[in-house]
């Protein structure tokens, strides 16, 4: 019965293991090197430049800024229509404003999506004839203009309003 106990405490191994390595805590052995935190690192940065490559600029593109200048003046026509008043849209070469009629004077809009509104950076706009405004009347009609739009090399849009209120936009004409 002694020898019986002898062989009970007698650690097993697996075959091919040594008796040190058996014995160092599991905790110790586990674990990565340095290289291959290293390499770890090296793709992950890799990624992340990836990433912040392909990430945009914030800036809005020419199409998008044409489109939201036509769906806002498409919002002052329906405004006229709602509240029975002439909307004036002003626009200049660094902003674009509304306008209410308020018996002889015109009130600022400058409440949601009323505000004055900043051309992004390196925007061109130029009225293609007169003054560059547009007066909605509560009717649907308006007085008609035709605003292009270009920055830097892009191609150019063309943002008018008929006289029966409609706003499109195009790719500008060629010459």
């Amino acid at each position: 019965m002694a020898a019986r106990a002898g062989k009970a405490r007698t650690p097993t191994l697996a075959i091919g293991a040594s008796p040190a390595r058996a014995l160092t805590p599991r905790a110790a052995r586990s674990g990565f090197t340095l290289v291959e935190m290293m390499v770890v690192l090296v793709i992950v940065g890799l990624l992340a430049t990836a990433v912040i490559l392909t990430l945009p600029n914030g800036q809005l593109s020419l199409a998008r800024e044409s489109e939201r200048f036509a769906a806002r003046l498409l919002r002052a026509r329906e405004e006229s229509l709602l509240v029975n008043r002439q909307v004036r849209v002003s626009v200049s070469s660094t902003e674009y404003r509304f306008d209410i009629r308020d018996g002889r004077d015109w009130r600022a809009l400058d409440k949601a999506p009323f505000s004055p509104m900043v051309w992004e950076p390196d925007t061109h706009v130029a009225a293609s004839a007169g003054e560059p405004v547009v007066v909605f009347e509560p009717t649907g009609q308006a007085s008609g203009a035709e605003f292009t739009l270009g920055r830097g090399g892009a191609d150019d849009y063309v943002v008018s309003v008929d006289i029966a209120g409609n706003v499109a936009v195009n790719a500008a004409r060629a010459l």
